[in-house]
């Protein structure tokens, strides 16, 4: 399997590079592809938004790579207008129902921030900056003594995958030799 810039990835999940290629297509794509952790894991998305608010803490705009604003204040005041992620996605998807109609994502999240065109890049901002796939675990794959939500890395952007791999040190590093010892 590839992503679109004919890169290999795994077949567990889809993802993007961070290539203008793959961008600009995510970009075009409708907003209910976009916004694909609201509709399928809304756990996720809330993951991601709770991921995003301590760096905004910090002031550090660096810290939030292709963030859509300028200012940290505008992240941190459009997470806190938000509300939570399954009211949202109860009013999207009652908005995405009405026949005959389009989503408009600016339009539907009028009322929660006055710059809804803002909270709706945001929003986009927020579920595809990281171009990996996080799921929230479920059955087998839950540890049974933690009762919060847990999440699964299921797959990463190939740059997120190479990035890791040139920066990644044990944390022991092997003997130089392998001793043995005979009884």
């Amino acid at each position: 399997m590839y992503d679109l810039c004919d890169r290999p990835v795994s077949p567990a999940a889809s993802t993007i590079c961070t290539t203008n290629t793959c961008r600009d297509l995510l970009s075009r794509a409708h907003v209910g592809v976009q916004l694909a952790d609201i509709w399928h894991d809304p756990p996720v998305l809330d993951l991601l938004l709770a991921a995003i608010y301590p760096m905004a803490l910090t002031g550090k705009l660096d810290l939030l790579v292709d963030c859509p604003f300028s200012h940290t204040p505008t992240v941190l005041e459009m997470l806190q207008k938000l509300p939570a992620v399954v009211t949202l996605k109860t009013h999207l998807t009652s908005s995405l129902n009405e026949p005959g109609k389009n989503l408009q994502l600016n339009t539907s999240l009028m009322g929660y921030y006055y710059g809804s065109s803002l909270l709706a890049g945001g929003l986009v901002w927020a579920c595809n900056s990281y171009s990996g796939l996080l799921v929230s675990a479920l059955g087998q794959l839950k540890i049974p003594s933690f009762v919060n939500n847990q999440f699964l890395l299921a797959n990463a952007s190939p740059d997120l995958k190479t990035a890791f791999a040139n920066t990644w040190q044990p944390l022991i590093s092997p003997p130089d030799s392998v001793s043995r010892h005979h009884f």
